[in-house]
């Protein structure tokens, strides 16, 4: 048996290009030396210095510093990507895995969604008869709901969202808010809040700043920001009994329906005390969870659970609304929002939607059990209905005359 080592791209930067064409002409010469063959007629940027080149299937920019699916990509999936799911009846496997491929070849621009949005098609893919057998894959299988939602979303938006920065710092950065949030035996809690210095020009203040009535200052909406918007939901019947995962995803995706209109435009820090709700929305697992473990050796984002899988997207989707991080911390999620979670059913001044369920968003101390006075009004928002296995219409909010943010309820395919 003769073993071949075989290293497909190997990308080089620097500051200068004259630098730059220096290092490529001192790569060709001492590569050869320790054995490898270099492929002249692929190599790109030895001759002239380049910022933009496609390399590990990726659109590399060096002057915006972001990987991209680069033009070609984008137009093969939209082009297998509708012959799928134009196909009547049972579509061939070997199709479905070569989009599957394909989609999978943009994890540097796509990031989590690489991972998240493919459990369906991967789960079809699986179910051939004789899989182990090198015929199956001409196969014919039929698409599940959840296939087809996976690939109609790859073709609607691989080439609207399919960036990603070359150097992603999660949890760096100037954060425009915070997020809390955890689950309870009877229900969710979650607050809203922006601190540091820079909370003044953040987006949460100024979309505060919008919702505010006629009187109310800059300075006390800076205030209300940085004491938080406290939200606490009785939990549904059939999550009652759930794992603390189902619950707090529950939670999460709740919050977030309802004030992304806060969130919109932003970038914000979402700190949950549950390691399984970070793995499953792609956020920074800590180190003593990996078990010595890198980033490339674990999945992150996604789950095989029909139900957390659901929330994962749902979560997903009102992404669109602001950047989220997802990080976990569970002493100071768990000292807020424990508290909040804990008291079970909401206020009698809370609102309740058409499935019993209640809920309101409050704005307090952190800390502190009794709402502020000489604040701007609460904010009462209403909950959307769970996600189905369609997927869930974000939720939108609108100022109203009296100051008050009221979310609307959406259902799916709204």
């Amino acid at each position: 048996m003769r073993l071949i080592s075989y290293l497909n791209d190997l990308i080089f930067a620097h500051a200068t290009a004259r630098e730059t064409l220096s290092a490529a002409q001192m790569m060709l010469h001492i590569l050869p030396r320790f054995g490898w063959l270099v492929h002249p007629t692929k190599c790109q940027g030895v001759s002239e210095a380049i910022q933009c080149f496609v390399a590990l299937g990726s659109m590399v920019c060096l002057a915006s510093q972001t990987f991209s699916a680069p033009l070609r990509t984008v137009e093969r999936v939209v082009s297998e990507g509708n012959a799928l799911l134009s196909a009547t009846g049972d579509a061939s496997v070997r199709s479905l895995a070569r989009f599957r491929g394909l989609v999978g070849s943009t994890w540097l621009s796509s990031s989590v969604a690489a991972r998240l949005r493919v459990r369906g098609m991967t789960r079809v893919i699986e179910s051939r008869p004789n899989w182990r057998l090198r015929w199956s894959w001409d196969a014919r299988v039929g698409l599940s709901p959840e296939c087809r939602a996976e690939i109609r979303w790859w073709v609607a938006n691989l080439a609207r969202r399919g960036s990603s920065p070359i150097r992603p710092r999660p949890l760096d950065g100037r954060m425009d808010g915070y997020i809390l949030s955890d689950a309870s035996d009877l229900g969710v809690g979650a607050v809203l809040f922006a601190e540091g210095p820079e909370a003044a020009a953040s987006s949460l203040v100024a979309a505060l700043r919008l919702r505010a009535p006629p009187g109310v200052s800059v300075q006390e909406v800076l205030r209300q920001a940085r004491r938080g918007l406290e939200f606490i939901a009785a939990l549904p019947a059939d999550l009652l009994d759930a794992s603390s995962t189902l619950r707090e995803m529950f939670g999460i995706w709740l919050f977030i329906a309802t004030v992304c209109g806060l969130l919109r435009g932003g970038r914000h820090l979402v700190v949950l005390d549950n390691l399984g709700c970070v793995a499953i929305l792609g956020g920074v697992v800590p180190a003593f969870a990996r078990g010595g473990r890198v980033w490339g050796e674990y999945v992150s984002g996604g789950s095989p659970n029909p139900r957390l899988q659901r929330f994962a997207l749902a979560i997903h989707d009102l992404q669109e609304a602001g950047d989220l991080r997802w990080s976990h911390c569970g002493g100071r999620a768990r000292r807020t929002c424990g508290r909040i979670s804990s008291r079970g059913s909401p206020p009698c001044s809370s609102t309740t939607t058409g499935s019993g369920r209640q809920c309101s968003a409050r704005s307090t101390r952190r800390g502190d059990r009794t709402p502020s006075t000489g604040s701007p009004p609460a904010t009462v928002a209403r909950p959307c209905n769970p996600p189905t296995r369609g997927g869930s219409a974000p939720c939108s909010s609108t100022p109203t005359r009296c100051g008050q943010t009221h979310s609307r309820p959406c259902g799916p395919g709204r």
